[in-house]
């Protein structure tokens, strides 16, 4: 995606069926990311705030709630077992999950103002992290 041209909606549909595909289909992770990293431009959350909604809706069809909440101990082990995940890019993915919880509440994450700080604070040490187009 040429690094002026901002996301349309057509985007997000296409990464919207990009990953559910790939999740049906058991896809790699990085597969995925391989998938995806066209369509993310240069400076950009996109397709975060498509993938962020997509798990709110999750969260919401499986019944999440404040009586019945999902256990996030431990899920980074049971969801993500090929990804080493050391120092910031534990936070990076706890934001993530975090923020699609308070997607799912209601309240909407600022993913601009909290990855900015990610480019400068850290090398993207991890497999995860190198081919990321969201860093998250």
């Amino acid at each position: 995606m040429p690094a002026k041209k901002r996301p349309t909606s057509q985007d997000a549909v296409t990464a919207s069926q990009i990953l559910l595909d790939g999740l049906a289909h058991d896809v790699g992770v990085f597969e995925l990311l391989d998938q995806l990293v066209s369509l993310h431009p240069r400076n950009d959350t996109f397709p975060g705030e498509v993938f962020l909604r997509l798990a709110a809706d999750a969260l919401d069809w499986s019944g999440v709630s404040r009586p019945d909440p999902v256990a996030l101990e431990g899920m980074r082990e049971r969801f993500l077992p090929e990804c080493a995940f050391r120092g910031r890019d534990k936070h990076k993915l706890q934001f993530a999950v975090l923020a699609a919880a308070a997607q799912h509440g209601g309240a909407e994450a600022d993913l601009l103002d909290e990855t900015a700080w990610w480019q400068t604070t850290t090398s993207g040490s991890t497999p995860c992290s190198q081919r990321s187009p969201t860093s998250a």
